[in-house]
């Protein structure tokens, strides 16, 4: 924590902005998991990505989903280790969201998901949802200004976005950092290895019911077990067993 050079306020690294006036502060951000640390660090406290100057962020008219202040837009620094410039993001430099193209966003998951990667001296911890209490609010794209859907990152990661099909998604404060790390942690590898197996199960229930139905005295037996209370579904899992 440091405090705000003009009216003293304690301001954490993960905004820009000092919550209390607004004033801007120094700030870089972590060009591999786009946690935001003072100016002056030299190492990324999540996940151990050596900190380089960032591009400045030019100023746009496009609003913030959340808060409606103006969205800035950065070219964002590469990594060490990347050839990319650097991936392209609008932020708020008020409420420290961040809104990604959906081929940026793709681009970061393939980086994650193709790296092996080390145990950093700080380990990870889940953020909570400062918004979980709060009723469901659907956001505007700040790009075409329809509403966006709301979509669970990954499936299963907890971490709810704001999705627009044509223009990109929306990341609250820490969110795109949560991802990261979701990602980095197999995550998605899980969600994919649990759809598939879902949809084996799917298809040797289906394959089951075609025999049934093409044979009328197994059939009769089936909806003569389902009569004494079991489901049709619940028989036919007992048969794939």
């Amino acid at each position: 924590m440091l405090r705000c050079p003009f009216c003293g306020a304690p301001c954490g690294s993960e905004v820009r902005a000092c919550p209390h006036c607004s004033v801007e502060l120094a700030s870089v951000r972590c060009p591999r998991c786009f946690s935001l640390h003072f100016t002056g660090s030299r190492f990324c406290a999540r996940c151990g990505t050596e900190l380089e100057l960032e591009p400045l962020l030019d100023a746009t008219d496009a609003p913030c989903p959340a808060c409606e202040a103006p969205l800035a837009f950065t070219s964002g620094a590469a990594p060490p280790d990347a050839s990319h410039e650097g991936y392209p993001l609008h932020e708020c430099v008020s409420c420290g969201g961040l809104f990604l193209s959906q081929g940026t966003l793709e681009d970061i998951v393939r980086r994650e998901s193709s790296v092996s990667h080390a145990p950093t001296h700080v380990p990870r911890t889940s953020s909570p949802n400062p918004h979980a209490t709060e009723p469901v609010r659907y956001l505007k794209c700040p790009m075409c200004h329809d509403l966006m859907n709301r979509v669970n990152f990954g499936k299963r990661s907890g971490i709810i976005v704001e999705v627009c099909k044509p223009h990109g998604v929306w990341f609250e404060k820490g969110q795109l950092t949560r991802a990261i790390e979701f990602v980095a942690d197999g995550g998605l590898v899980e969600t994919n290895r649990r759809g598939a197996e879902l949809a084996r199960e799917k298809q040797r229930e289906a394959h089951v019911a075609a025999a049934i139905g093409a044979n009328d005295v197994l059939k009769e037996d089936v909806h003569r077990l389902a009569s004494y209370g079991g489901t049709l579904l619940g028989i036919l899992r007992e048969l794939l067993r």
